[in-house]
């Protein structure tokens, strides 16, 4: 298998940092950077909209009442929960993509994502990974999805961890690189036993 370690530098040093012995890095990478809009933003965007109407509208339109809004409560939504909304969390999910590494190993899909206080590290066997998913935009980046694709509630109605992903430039090259790399990791592991 080709020794691909093309993402960024810092990338490279922060998973070598967690390589286990004899674990050699087949490629890494960052997630795609700048402000990038989700699947669910094309619900999300206009309810927020009709949210923040239904607040301003009966103050400048005769006829209209305020109902169960307060004017208190008013202050709190324009000034806390709206621009978070509407521009807040495209500059948080922005932040936090600058602080993710990601990494293929011949053993284990890795995350690092710095924090506050600290990193934290996932990691995955590429011998234990068995649900992969790939979605492809048509500029050739996209999402590897590490698990279910939306686990967003469990079958006992709690709500449940989304699965790990990779957001990155060259989706399909890194998708049938860990492809490769799983097929190889099962046919060694196959051969020990």
């Amino acid at each position: 298998m080709v020794n691909d370690t093309s993402g960024t530098l810092e990338a490279q040093q922060a998973l070598l940092r967690d390589l286990r012995v004899s674990e050699r890095l087949l490629w890494s990478g960052i997630p795609v950077q700048g402000l990038r809009f989700q699947d669910g933003d094309a619900l999300m965007i206009p309810f927020t909209l009709f949210w923040c109407a239904a607040f301003v509208l009966p103050d400048y339109l005769p006829g209209w009442h305020k109902g169960f809004a307060s004017d208190g409560f008013d202050l709190v939504a324009f000034v806390a929960i709206v621009p978070y909304l509407l521009v807040g969390r495209y500059l948080y999910d922005r932040y936090r993509r600058a602080r993710i590494y990601y990494g293929v190993t011949d053993r284990r899909v890795v995350i690092i994502e710095q924090r506050w206080g600290g990193r934290e590290t996932t990691d995955m066997s590429l011998t234990g990974l068995w649900e992969l998913s790939l979605k492809e935009r048509a500029d050739k980046s996209g999402t590897i999805t590490f698990g279910p694709p939306n686990p967003v509630f469990s079958a006992r109605g709690g709500a449940k961890k989304r699965s790990p992903t990779f957001q990155i430039e060259d989706v399909r090259r890194v998708y049938d690189l860990i492809r490769d790399a799983q097929v190889a990791a099962r046919r060694e592991a196959s051969a020990r036993h």
